[in-house]
């Protein structure tokens, strides 16, 4: 008598096909939900520009794109007094001398950009500073003087107004939650 050959697929070789190719759909699931998390990452690293971009065009609108002004009587080149109205209380002093309209324009531009920070992002922060050469930031307007003359050397310091975004992001591995921050600085 002649055996006959088996011919198809044992069912073992059908479960092993089964479970490679389960293995396989969830690494595909793994992949989009990766995929998915970085492109919401991207999403809000978006929102935290936009926001600090908006910031710094309203400073800017606000003292007519002249940060600095030159001084006539003491002929150094100063930071906008209406700047310091951005930079919270310890600059209350500087923000005073400027005229009350300004003053409410200032405080309805931080009421804003502090509630679309908050609500735009996850437990969200604007801060503005202003930023020396060095590195180190300060909120005193006096510290962002200096004069430039034909005769001597440039003495004092230029600084950036900067505008910083805080947020909380899950970190890659989707498990602690860290702070996260955007920071754009412009003169």
């Amino acid at each position: 008598m002649h055996r006959k050959t088996e011919s198809g697929f044992t069912i073992l070789e059908a479960l092993i096909s089964l479970l490679v190719v389960a293995f396989g759909m969830l690494a595909m699931a793994g992949m989009q939900l990766k995929s998915i998390r970085d492109t919401h990452d991207a999403y809000v690293r978006s929102l935290a520009s936009e926001i600090a971009t908006e910031a710094a065009e309203r400073i800017r609108a606000s003292v007519g794109d002249q940060l600095y002004t030159v001084n006539s009587t003491t002929g150094k080149v100063d930071l906008s007094t209406t700047v310091a109205c951005y930079l919270g209380s310890t600059a209350s002093s500087t923000c005073s001398s400027v005229i009350s309209s300004v003053q409410s324009i200032v405080a309805s531009d931080i009421t804003y950009m502090v509630s679309t920070a908050s609500q735009s992002l996850s437990s969200g922060t604007l801060a503005i500073s202003l930023l020396k050469p060095n590195g180190t930031t300060t909120t005193a307007v006096t510290d962002c003087s200096y004069t430039l003359s034909a005769t001597a050397a440039s003495a004092g310091t230029a600084c950036s107004v900067q505008v910083q975004v805080g947020w909380m992001e899950k970190t890659a591995s989707g498990g602690a939650i860290t702070a996260a921050s955007f920071t754009y600085a412009f003169r």
